[in-house]
């Protein structure tokens, strides 16, 4: 059944069709390629950026956001900006769903 999907798959990713299946991509979450200059870029203490990276860039925001005094759309688009060069580019996943 894995190889009939993933033929099925493949055959859709190289321009075929399936009725009543449509190919969906999506983004896959942004990860830190060198964390040691992702650390360096930020200036949070080694304990709070530890705790923030463990699970999600989003406690990396929050953790900025709380350091430096300012909300968190700001602190996001400032580690953002921070870590331009640290992320890996963002990576994409494909996959087949029924039409509605």
């Amino acid at each position: 059944m894995e190889e009939v999907e993933r033929m099925a798959k493949e055959h859709c990713i190289n321009g075929g069709s399936l009725e009543g299946f449509d190919l969906k991509q999506r983004a896959l979450p942004a990860k830190v390629k060198d964390l040691n200059e992702a650390f360096n870029a930020v200036g949070l203490t080694s304990e709070q950026f530890m705790g923030a990276c463990s699970l999600t860039l989003g406690k990396l925001y929050d953790a900025f956001a709380e350091a430096n005094d300012v909300n968190k759309a700001e602190a996001k688009r400032t580690v953002q900006a921070l870590l331009a060069d640290v992320f890996l580019p963002v990576a994409y996943t494909q996959s087949l769903t029924k039409s509605k």
